[in-house]
C-alpha cells in the first residue's frame, strides 16, 4: 500500500528583501551591527558618461566613488560607491531604493552592497 506524504513547508523563513538576508547572515556570525564599517554599493552602467553622472551625484551626497571600465566586451562600467556607516537594515533598504532609482535614471542597474563581517 502506498501512502501519500503530506506537503511540508520549508523550515526557514525567506527574508523579505536582499538587505534583510545579509543582515540575518551577519547576525548568525555575531557581527556587531552597531559598529561603523565601510559599506560598498555596486552600480553598473552601459557607458562611461552615465557612470560619471552617477559618480558626480554620489560624491555630492557624501560617497567615495570609483569608476572602473568593463572587464569584457559584454560587461558594463562599474560605479563603486562606499561610505562608512552602520549596517542598519532600514537605512540599507532606503539606500537600495535610492541606488535603484539612480541606476534606472541612467540606464544602469544596482547590484547590491557588501561589507566585512
Amino acid at each position: 500500500m502506498i501512502r501519500r506524504r503530506e506537503h511540508r513547508k520549508p523550515s526557514y523563513i525567506q527574508p523579505p528583501n536582499p538587505d534583510a538576508a545579509v543582515i540575518n547572515l551577519m547576525n548568525r556570525f555575531h557581527s556587531d551591527l552597531t559598529k561603523l564599517r565601510q559599506i560598498c554599493f555596486y552600480l553598473y552602467f552601459p557607458s562611461e558618461a552615465n557612470a560619471i553622472k552617477a559618480q558626480s551625484e554620489l560624491i555630492e551626497v557624501g560617497y567615495i566613488v570609483d569608476i572602473s571600465p568593463p572587464i569584457s566586451s559584454d560587461s558594463q562600467w562599474l560605479c563603486l560607491a562606499s561610505k562608512e556607516m552602520t549596517a542598519d537594515e532600514k537605512e540599507l533598504s532606503k539606500l537600495r531604493r535610492y541606488f535603484s532609482s539612480l541606476a534606472r535614471k541612467l540606464n544602469g542597474n544596482y547590484d547590491g552592497w557588501e561589507t566585512q563581517m
